[in-house]
């Protein structure tokens, strides 16, 4: 699928969980309600053109796919930018999330996410850190989780 959108991409706007400098303070290292937690360890990144299933089919848009680790635990955040004012209401607000629909990447591959955010030219969403998604960044699931493969449940 060859979609290219028509507009370069911008810095993360002021509140979004991508602007660092909006990051609130409890997710800090240094806090001490973390002390002694897993700290959180970016496994990839994955950043490109693709397209968006929208109400009115797929659409173009520049997407950033973030995954990481903490301990056993893997999660996956991204945003996507592009036109979505056919998404959401005239105020500007979308009465239905979370929203299950398919991201495609540059390679063709796709992605299921759940949109959890959503504003007239971004949209932020989450998505399983899978081996779907764990092998397009050059990682495997033990890899990412730092244990053995098969190594959980065996007495």
């Amino acid at each position: 699928m060859d979609i290219q959108p028509d507009f370069e991409p911008k810095p993360a706007p002021a509140g979004s969980w991508l602007s660092r400098a909006n990051a609130p303070t409890f997710f800090t290292a240094s806090n001490p309600r973390r002390a002694g937690r897993t700290p959180s360890i970016l496994l990839g990144a994955l950043r490109g053109k693709g397209a968006m299933v929208g109400p009115e089919g797929p659409m173009p848009v520049l997407y950033e796919i973030d995954a990481f680790s903490a301990g056993r635990i893997a999660s996956a955040k991204g945003s996507v930018e592009g036109d979505f004012r056919s998404w959401t209401a005239p105020d500007g607000e979308m009465d239905v999330l979370p929203l299950h629909t398919e991201l495609y990447l540059e390679n063709g591959q796709s992605l299921s996410v759940v949109v959890v955010a959503i504003a007239p030219d971004l949209i932020e969403f989450d998505l399983p850190c899978d081996t779907k998604l764990l092998s397009l960044l050059g990682r495997s699931l033990a890899d990412a989780l730092g244990t053995p493969l098969g190594s959980q449940n065996r007495r």
